[in-house]
């Protein structure tokens, strides 16, 4: 029954390295000759790229196999087009180009728009920007394989990216839409993706990632100089509308800083900024009982039927402390006010005497929040060492009035949030090849929300709960083996004194696990 075990583990094994390997093939002319730098791509049924790719001199190429694939095509200057239905190619198959004739009306000399070396890819800016490009989120989201979703994550082939860079800087950290939502497509060069990007150092030929990195690099005259943007809209509709930034920023080798101040009454959520996009492995805030008013919209964009009034204050700051250490802070404020209106009828045919009801709901919330984070890094060859500190407050609240049929009720919920964390994590890999990896998060969350009942009384809801995550393993590599062994701790202590906890040692991959206390 074991090897039966271990003979279907195998098999399964093998399916999933299968159903990971990378599509190839190889470009060449109408004689059999290698193309170099022919561009290859794969195409969804929605006709968005989902992979990209470009020949090496030998003609070859590798595109990483995606869910939706419909179509291969290969390109390159002087030749005929070609288009693949996925279902049709093979792989390692031959794609054979035609030359084609073409006339020049004009000539003009731009740079490549694309080219690559190893693992990173090199998007021209001007290859892609067009006339209405205003921030560099505009100009990427053109490029292929690239994709800005509407909470401001870039995504390279379908997987978010994992860090965000200026000029080989982590000015942004998970905060990265701040900077390219802001910063103008004018004073960045070329775009960088760095693939399968693994940021800590000591651990590049240990753990490895899919995710990408981008690296932004700036024109000359945006290095080692102080420079502004002062941008004033102000128009009138029913009633008056305004959308206004202030930027301040510098980018050189030891010192990174990007300042802003918006506001606007426009609809758009400019608090989305200051949202985390990337650390999924930090503190999170634990979440109340308690939430906003929020009333159904319709069905199309959201800035076409809000009515808001949001201003945003955030500095950004890094300096490099050592050739691989940094400081980082990062201070935020945001006040947003936002109205929002229901109105609907429901007629029960029915119902004697009770023909129509008219339901009517009149609500404006407002969000109060200021966010600080310390963050300090020393990344080298042999040792990592993250500590981050974050505060965060917030006296968002809504209120309003509903009426049924004539009969109004006052509403009230404030759900209050404040929270204090530290997060750390720690690698080390010795000279006989041990590698020694600690992280830690903790924090507190204390929720005194309040809420108004039917009744009219006020009812307070004073919550809190700490909670810690610690983890401590080693690994060392054998050969091509590479063992590890993994001891870790939860805890979670609520206000009322109730805790519950587990630990967990996971030599090798098994997994025991002991856990004790329950709320």
């Amino acid at each position: 029954m074991k090897r039966l075990a271990i003979v279907l583990f195998l098999l399964l094994s093998a399916v999933c390295v299968f159903a990971q390997e990378p599509l190839s093939g190889i470009v060449v002319d109408d004689a059999g000759k290698a193309l170099a730098g022919a561009n290859v791509m794969a195409y969804g049924a929605d006709g968005k790229v989902l992979s990209f790719a470009v020949t090496g001199t030998d003609g070859t190429f590798q595109l990483k196999k995606t869910a939706g694939l419909e179509r291969i095509t290969a390109s390159f200057m002087g030749f005929k087009t070609v288009s693949i239905p996925a279902g049709q190619f093979k792989d390692g198959q031959q794609i054979r180009m035609e030359a084609g004739g073409f006339q020049l009306k004009e000539v003009a000399v731009t740079a490549e728009r694309i080219k690559e070396n190893g693992d990173t890819l090199t998007y021209s800016v001007g290859g892609f920007k067009q006339a209405q490009d205003r921030s560099i989120a505009d100009v990427i989201g053109k490029m292929p394989g690239l994709e800005v979703k509407a909470s401001g994550t870039i995504e390279y082939q379908g997987k978010p990216i994992n860090k965000f860079y200026i000029e080989g800087m982590d000015l942004m950290g998970s905060q990265y839409a701040l900077a390219s939502e802001n910063l103008s497509a004018d004073k960045v060069k070329d775009v960088q993706v760095l693939e399968n990007h693994q940021a800590i150092k000591s651990l590049r030929d240990v753990s490895f990632s899919e995710q990408a990195a981008i690296n932004l690099v700036l024109k000359d005259e945006a290095k080692s100089t102080w420079s502004g943007l002062a941008d004033l809209g102000v128009g009138y509709g029913r009633e008056w509308l305004y959308d206004n930034r202030l930027m301040g920023m510098q980018f050189n080798k030891h010192f990174q800083t990007l300042m802003l101040y918006k506001n606007n009454d426009t609809g758009k959520d400019i608090g989305a900024e200051v949202a985390d996009l990337t650390d999924l492995t930090g503190y999170r805030m634990e979440n109340g009982l308690l939430d906003m008013i929020s009333l159904n919209g319709p069905e199309f964009e959201r800035e076409r039927y809000t009515f808001n009034s949001s201003h945003l204050l955030a500095g950004n700051w890094l300096l490099k402390t050592g050739a691989d250490s940094q400081l980082r802070l990062q201070v935020s404020g945001l006040l947003d006010r936002e109205g929002q209106q229901s109105l609907s009828r429901t007629t029960y045919l029915t119902i004697a005497g009770m023909p129509v009801i008219v339901e009517d709901w009149d609500v404006t919330g407002r969000r109060r929040e200021v966010t600080e984070e310390v963050d300090y890094t020393l990344n080298s060859a042999k040792t990592y060492l993250n500590s981050r500190t974050k505060v965060f407050a917030d006296w968002n609240a809504s209120s309003g009035v509903m009426n049924l049929d004539g009969n109004a009720t006052d509403l009230m919920v404030r759900p209050w949030k404040r929270s204090v964390s530290e997060d750390l994590s720690m690698s080390h890999t010795t000279k006989d090849g041990h590698i020694w990896r600690l992280f830690s998060s903790t924090g507190y969350t204390w929720l005194p929300g309040q809420l108004l009942t039917l009744d009219g009384k006020q009812e307070t809801l004073d919550l809190g709960l700490f909670s810690t995550r610690n983890y401590a393993s080693v690994s060392h590599r054998i050969g091509k083996w590479m063992f590890s062994g993994k001891l870790g701790m939860d805890r979670i202590v609520s206000a009322n004194g109730c805790s519950a906890g587990n630990w967990a040692w996971m030599p090798g991959g098994s997994k025991s696990t002991t856990t004790s206390g329950a709320c």
